[in-house]
This record gives structure tokens, sequence and C-alpha cells, in this order.
């Protein structure tokens, strides 16, 4: 069974130094969001916690809700990157988190982003030889289903 908000923030408490709490398109009532926060904050969690998803309404949503929470504009093409950007740029306690290739594609994407002081974090890489390239670009957040391999090669760099 998947585990409520509430179980899993319970379990990560001091266990965690990331959290990435995906909000899925149009899935999220008001109150729903505003007990997201509730749990955030009774849990002493929100330093640790990303809120993300590809429904920037969503996150808009959570911004009139104190306190201040740090987002991630999710995308996944050049344009919605480009978008995001600027999104995250404005708003000032937001990043930008991609599809990977994306960036490969555009390395100036990545270029903007530092100009910016936009923090990017990319998905789903697998692969070390991909991470390397990525970093390279600035990325210091990468999603993956590759954990160890990932964290071998990053105590290894």
């Amino acid at each position: 069974p998947i585990p409520t908000l509430d179980a899993l923030l319970r379990l990560a408490v001091g266990r965690v130094n990331r959290l990435y709490i995906e909000l899925k398109p149009g899935a999220f009532t008001g109150p729903q969001l505003e007990r997201v926060a509730e749990l955030l904050f009774a849990y002493q969690m929100l330093e640790q916690s990303v809120i993300m998803s590809f429904d920037w309404g969503l996150l808009d949503s959570l911004r009139t809700l104190p306190p201040r929470f740090n987002l991630a504009f999710l995308a996944d093409d050049e344009a919605a990157v480009i978008r995001a950007l600027d999104r995250a740029g404005e708003d000032g306690n937001a990043i930008v988190d991609c599809n990977y290739r994306v960036l490969l594609a555009n390395p100036q994407l990545a270029m903007r982003a530092a100009g910016m002081g936009v923090e990017l974090a990319v998905y789903t890489v697998n692969d070390t030889s991909t991470a390397e390239k990525l970093v390279r670009q600035g990325v210091r957040r990468l999603t993956t289903n590759e954990v160890e391999r990932l964290l071998k090669w990053s105590r290894g760099r």
C-alpha cells in the first residue's frame, strides 16, 4: 500500500536530507493543499521539503498559504523549461526540475539558469556518463532509479 503523507513524514523526520513531494496535476483541492502545508509544518519538514508539480497552478495556490515553501516547477520540454526558469526566477524560492534530455540538447538553458540564480534538478538519470555531463553543466540534483550506482559514482568524483 502507498503510505499517506502523514505516515511518510513520520518515517522521514530526522532521517532524510531532502524530501521531494510531487503534487499530481488536478489531484488536489484547496483543503488538501492546506493539509499538506499543515503536515509539513507539524513535522518541521519545511526546510527539507521541495514541493513540485507539472501543475503550476497548484504551486501558485501553495504560495498563498503560510509558510514559504521550497517549490520546483516541473518541465518536460524546452519551452516549458524556459517558462519555468522565468517563474522560478520571479519566485525567488523555487528550482526547475526537468527531463535531463532537455538540458543535454540545450546546454544554454543551464547557463541561463545559472545566470538567473535558479538551481536545476533533473529526472530520471540512471547512468553515470549522463550524470557527469549534467554535473558539468551545473546540475546538482539528480533523480534516479539507480541510487546505489549514482551514489558510488558521486563519492568517487
